[in-house]
């Protein structure tokens, strides 16, 4: 009897059969997502020449690289089924943060109100523990039990290798989102101490905000 790894997995297959029918449907979406990554990567990698925000801002820009690379060689390589599965997931959880980002926006301009901020930056970080966390690690388990299904000889040698380096990739990617859990619960906590609102991720604070608006 199969598991439920081993159901979900049977669909994550690389496309190799119907590979341009397939990739015409999945196109639009991903070529709108991966100019969005290119984007970010540049704005908050390339654009200010380092990381922003100390070692969270690092881990904010190995996420970025890693996301370019990962988008990138699943179109190469036919695997955009557990992308798209991915990006499904991740979108949930950037709704909740998109949120608490127009929040901190209001604040800087002194509006809004604790218990409602308190309460989107929670609801921000229970929505990423159960998407980012749970739903992705899910998703990371099928795929690993797909990879070691998978008999000697079955792809090409490269194409081996970079279905090894993807698993890898999305490994990486879990442990990052662990990372961006804590960081989200630590803002989470400093609202809750004193009101403020500061993204660890960015060095950016409401304070800093305000005095870089007064000197603009």
């Amino acid at each position: 009897q199969s598991t439920w790894g081993q159901r979900w997995s049977s669909h994550f297959e690389p496309v190799l059969v119907g590979r341009e029918m397939e990739a015409k449907l999945v196109g639009p979406l991903y070529l709108m997502y991966f100019t969005y990554c290119l984007n970010s990567c540049y704005r908050d990698v390339i654009k200010p020449r380092g990381y922003q925000g100390g070692a969270l801002g690092f881990v904010l820009g190995l996420h970025h690289i890693l996301t370019v690379l990962l988008t990138g060689s699943s179109i190469a390589y036919g695997t955009w089924r557990v992308g798209l599965a991915t990006r499904v997931i991740h979108d949930i959880a950037d709704i909740a943060i998109y949120m608490s980002k127009v929040y901190q926006a209001m604040w800087e301009c002194g509006r809004g109100s604790f218990t409602f901020g308190f309460g989107v930056l929670f609801l921000d970080s229970v929505v990423f523990l159960v998407t980012r966390i749970g739903m992705y690690g899910y998703l990371n388990y099928c795929i690993t039990v797909m990879y070691f299904s998978w008999p000697s000889g079955k792809f090409a040698t490269g194409a081996m290798i970079s279905y090894t380096l993807q698993l890898l990739g999305c490994q990486i990617m879990l442990i990052i989102q662990f990372v961006f859990q804590a960081g989200l619960m630590q803002t989470t906590k400093k609202f809750w101490t004193n009101g403020g609102v500061h993204d660890s991720f960015h060095d950016e604070s409401v304070a800093k905000a305000r005095e870089r608006k007064k000197r603009t």
